[in-house]
């Protein structure tokens, strides 16, 4: 299994040439960030991208971006 992550232009991924679908924009975001930057803590993920809700709401959206 092949997986290509493209960051310029329209940034997409690719699994084995096939353009994979993320449907929302923060669970594509914290792919792309841990691919760049390295293992994250939930706790770091949370506040990069969920920042502005409190912490239940920000962990339930963590844990719905990393399941998509």
């Amino acid at each position: 299994m092949a997986v290509m992550l493209r960051l310029f232009g329209e940034p997409f991924v690719e699994r084995d040439g096939e353009r994979l679908s993320i449907p929302f924009r923060k669970a594509e975001a914290v792919l792309f960030y841990v691919a760049l930057e390295g293992p994250a803590s939930r706790e770091r993920l949370k506040f990069l991208f969920w920042g502005d809700k409190d912490e239940p709401q920000a962990a339930s959206s963590l844990r719905n971006a990393l399941y998509l």
